[in-house]
């Protein structure tokens, strides 16, 4: 398999692709193995085991002077300064770390007082599953006629990129 190309014809070949790269897989488990495609990782945010960190290299407490998460460490984010500014500015301008509640799925085992999924940190929402696209426009009326052109497709991508189905080590109800 090689990378893809910077041409639009590349976006029909990935979806081909995905299937090849399953089937290869699938061939390896064993009958009572299911392969499940997850956007997330179910753990992230649970504990302080869900980050490799040999040797105790890295400060995994929560509660960093990035993000002021109180599940996620400074350290998930990427180290390109761009990302840690962007985290920092959008906590400052609100005064408060991110609030993210998604539903919680209900059944027989969910505490009756917990209505939904609580997260605080961009590493839970958009540094965890997105995909950036940079499109560069001659003017500012293009850009805007280009993203009025996308954003109608935000629905779709959510519903493809739907594969987040625990969050927390919870399963939420989307």
């Amino acid at each position: 398999y090689k990378p893809y190309g910077d041409n639009g014809c590349d976006l029909l070949l990935v979806e081909r692709n995905m299937y090849q790269r399953r089937k290869i897989i699938e061939k390896s488990l064993t009958v009572n193995e299911k392969l499940s495609t997850l956007a997330a990782f179910p753990m992230i945010g649970v504990g302080d085991d869900f980050i490799y960190n040999p040797n105790n290299k890295y400060n995994t407490k929560p509660n960093g002077p990035i993000a002021r998460s109180q599940f996620i460490p400074d350290i998930m984010i990427n180290p390109h300064p761009r990302f840690g500014t962007l985290t920092r500015n959008i906590r400052l301008r609100r005064g408060k770390p991110v609030q993210i509640h998604v539903p919680i799925f209900r059944d027989i085992n969910t505490p009756k007082n917990e209505n939904s999924i609580f997260m605080d940190a961009m590493a839970f929402g958009m540094g965890n599953c997105c995909v950036q696209c940079t499109y560069q426009c001659r003017e500012i009326d293009e850009a805007r006629h280009l993203y009025d052109q996308l954003a109608v497709l935000t629905p779709i991508m959510m519903a493809l990129s739907a594969s987040t189905p625990f969050l927390k080590g919870k399963i939420s109800d989307f």
